[in-house]
């Protein structure tokens, strides 16, 4: 038996001041108490991890709801298994109410410090220190609420002091313990070792400061009071409680097991199922890499890839089979500058009258800097196109084409524009020259049949050759105007057509073009009228000017049917222009037919034009004309209703007009 002299200061006249009594531990219960402290704390810090590891707030409440009733209930077992291995010789007697309710204190604090702590896997020292005050505490109030809920047949008085140190001890035990968990969890040190470690540092921590307190307890027993020993039976008691702490701790120790376990195979399991999807992946890009690599195999063009170092690092077989003629040094690793050096030397491209090293140095600045498409001619006739162009990580993509037959095409079509325009001007020459040698045969044709029919020198014998010479002269001019506008066509498309632009009146033109018309307008009884302010006046050159708007009337009287009408009118437009409108109440254009009425020889619809005289030249040279006089044409038709024409041209600088805005808003 272990044995404790006790030293009972005076406090009452009814207390013998020179009594001696000897206190008594049972050493087996003593480390009974010390081992289940230590059990108690090992498995509600090992309940830490689990807090630590939770996902959600039930999940981490619950965890330390745990791991509270187990450090609690290690407390509160450890200070009763040591207060009966602890023997008074007096009658010692427990507040059984009291006795249960001391468990509180301790769960509580036990319960907040874990969720101090628990909160970050490595908690800073403020943590650890208020976990360590939480728990210090803890311990101490369960120790002092249990020694108020202890009836001994003596009064009980407190050493300040040791009182004290006993708190402290508590404290200071915990921090070490905490500490101790929190600088080793998820090192390489063994965790089960440091939590291990820990908890004998915790359990002494509780038994330290039970056994202090023990000392800091006065007991005085009543002179009145004999001598026996405690009623309750030491050793029965101290194995139910250590027989139901250990049941607890087992229980939560088996869960915190299980639900490490369980941790553990879902963390194994998602880290399967990510390194499943990263091979997934893996495979899919090198899947995806052999497609491509594949692809570029394939390709026409010839592809290689220099590093940032300039050396090859891979081309495709059509790279290689383009440079055939140094297939010896490709390979990965070859210098860009070896590979020019190496096709000049063996003259694979034709530089002309340039120097070997200056053609080099110029190619090797633009493969520096790469910009536009470079193209080159080979010494075997061939031609290539270069592009190139930088990458991310500083490497740079070389394509090339063989553009030979694209070259080979555009010098064809080159040659067939040459030949075209110089078809064109001889055309064009050919139309100047004969244009003399057809009008002149024509004028005099023109001129003989004019005579027969006025019968200057005398009547014509038969009245049928008078219709004939009438025939002719009609026949004559009909010659004559096509021939005019074909020349006046060949010339506006060869540029030769020379314009003198002036300010000219559009009343004083408009007038003499009507007058020159109104003869045939009545001839088919076509009403023709215009209108057109006095001062109106535009830029242009007078004969275009006139040729415009004997061209548009003409048409508009030639395709209106007897009785219908055909105005003509003029103001100014809201832009600097002056707007002339020709209408009509005519046949009329199919909606077919407008997308072409412009090109030459196009007459609308077959049927129609044939039973109207012309080449089909009118419109086109018209839009020429205006175009020519810095103005723009608009057509609008409806089979049956009419054809509306506007022509803009530049108003004079100097004209102050009036303007009518609907004119604007009409093309």
């Amino acid at each position: 038996m272990l044995h404790l002299n006790w030293q009972f200061l005076p406090v009452f006249d009814s207390v013998d001041p020179a009594s001696d009594y000897v206190g008594v531990y049972d050493p087996w219960l003593v480390a009974t108490s010390v081992v289940m402290a230590i059990l108690a704390a090992y498995v509600a810090l090992s309940i830490s991890d689990r807090i630590v590891a939770a996902k959600t707030e039930p999940t981490r409440w619950a965890w330390t709801s745990a791991g509270a009733i187990v450090m609690g209930g290690g407390i509160w077992a450890m200070h009763f298994v040591g207060m009966l291995a602890f023997s008074l010789p007096c009658g010692v007697g427990y507040n059984p109410i009291g006795t249960i309710l001391s468990i509180v204190p301790g769960t509580l604090a036990s319960g907040v410090a874990l969720s101090v702590i628990g909160r970050k896997e490595q908690p800073g020292p403020l943590r650890l220190l208020v976990g360590a005050v939480l728990m210090g505490v803890g311990i101490a109030a369960m120790h002092y609420s249990g020694m108020a809920a202890m009836e001994p047949a003596a009064l009980l008085r407190y050493d300040p002091g040791w009182a004290a140190a006993s708190v402290c001890t508590a404290i200071a035990l915990a921090l070490i313990s905490l500490s101790i968990r929190s600088r080793f969890r998820g090192s390489q040190f063994s965790s089960t070792q440091a939590t291990l470690i820990a908890a004998a540092v915790m359990g002494f921590a509780v038994a330290g400061m039970h056994y202090t307190a023990m000392h800091a307890s006065l007991f005085f027993p009543l002179s009145d009071t004999p001598k026996s020993l405690m009623s309750l039976p030491p050793l029965p008691l101290a194995a139910i409680i250590t027989i139901f702490i250990a049941l607890l701790a087992s229980i939560a120790l088996v869960a915190s097991f299980a639900g490490r376990q369980a941790e553990l195979a879902l963390r194994l399991k998602a880290e399967i199922a990510e390194r499943e999807r990263g091979e997934a992946e893996l495979l899919k890009a090198r899947r995806a890499d052999a497609r491509l690599l594949n692809a570029i195999a394939s390709l026409e063009a010839g592809i290689a890839l220099f590093d940032e170092a300039d050396q090859l690092v891979v081309a495709n077989p059509t790279y290689r089979q383009i440079h055939e003629i140094i297939a010896d040094i490709l390979v990965p690793g070859v210098s860009f500058e070896t590979i020019l050096r190496e096709n000049v030397r063996r003259s694979r491209f034709d530089l002309g009258m340039e120097a070997e090293e200056t053609y080099i140095a110029r190619r090797f600045e633009q493969h520096r800097n790469p910009g536009p498409v470079v193209e080159r001619h080979l010494n075997d006739g061939r031609w290539e196109q270069v592009r190139e162009q930088r990458l991310s990580d500083g490497g740079l993509l070389l394509v090339i084409l063989d553009v030979t037959k694209e070259k080979a095409r555009e010098a064809a079509l080159t040659e067939a524009k040459s030949l075209a325009e110089e078809a064109n001007r001889a055309k064009t020459d050919f139309l100047s020259t004969m244009s003399h040698e057809l009008r002149t045969p024509l004028n005099a044709i023109i001129g003989f049949s004019d005579l027969m029919v006025s019968g200057v020198f005398g009547p014509i014998g038969s009245p049928k050759y008078v219709e004939y010479a009438e025939d002719v002269h009609r026949s004559g001019h009909l010659l004559l105007d096509m021939i005019n506008e074909i020349l006046d066509l060949s010339k506006i498309e060869a540029g030769r057509y020379e314009l003198y632009p002036e300010d000219v009146s559009v009343a004083r033109l408009v007038e003499d073009c009507v007058s020159v018309l109104s003869v045939i307008a009545q001839q088919r009884e076509v009403e023709l009228t215009f209108t057109a302010a006095d001062l109106l006046t535009v830029r242009a050159d007078e004969r275009a000017f006139k040729q415009i708007m004997l061209n548009l009337l003409s048409n508009a009287v030639k395709f209106t049917p007897a009785g219908g009408r055909v105005r003509l009118e003029a103001a100014a437009a809201p832009d600097g222009m002056i707007a002339i409108i020709v209408s009509d109440t005519g046949i009329g254009i199919a909606a077919d037919d407008l997308d072409h009425i412009f090109e030459p020889f196009r007459r609308g619809e077959a049927s129609i034009s044939r039973a109207h005289e012309g080449t089909g030249l009118g419109l086109t040279i018209t839009k020429h004309l205006v175009q020519l006089n810095h103005g723009r044409l608009a057509l609008e038709s409806q089979v049956g209703l009419g054809t509306t024409v506007t022509v803009w041209l530049p108003a004079a600088q100097t004209s102050s007009l009036p303007r009518r805005e609907e004119i604007g808003s009409s093309g």
